[in-house]
């Protein structure tokens, strides 16, 4: 399973990354293929997918309190993206990418803790009753 988080995080992370420097670059504009809120979509998916990845591989750490480390390091960095894109010609920051990226966040974590969940439910059904409480 853990091959699994590894292999997600870094294709996801590598595909964000590629985004994001093309559209730094001028490169990508959302805009020209006329499809409404495609950004929003966009945002919400990957920043998604990032946030479930990352929470997986992390495995569920707590940041603060209820907040687990990996959604919270794949929120800051959207946010920090979304400043940074402020100083950008070619980019545009406005608060319905950052609410965009916190349901992806949010959904993405959730996912994640039910899979992990499952999957550790699963593990603890292949041990024998006894050695359980070992």
């Amino acid at each position: 399973m853990r091959r699994f988080w590894v292999v997600g995080f870094v294709a996801i992370f590598a595909g964000c990354l590629a985004a994001s420097c093309l559209a730094y670059g001028g490169l990508i504009r959302l805009e020209v293929l006329g499809v409404p809120h495609l950004d929003f979509v966009a945002h919400l998916v990957f920043i998604g997918l990032l946030a479930f990845f990352a929470d997986g591989l992390i495995g569920e750490r707590a940041a603060f309190g209820a907040l687990r480390l990996g959604p919270a390091l794949v929120l800051a960095a959207a946010a920090t993206d979304e400043v940074l894109q402020r100083f950008s010609a070619n980019r545009s920051s406005t608060w319905s990418d950052f609410v965009a990226d916190a349901i992806g966040v949010t959904l993405g974590g959730l996912a994640a803790a039910r899979v992990l969940r499952a999957t550790h439910m699963k593990a603890m059904a292949t041990v024998p009753s006894k050695e359980r409480w070992l």
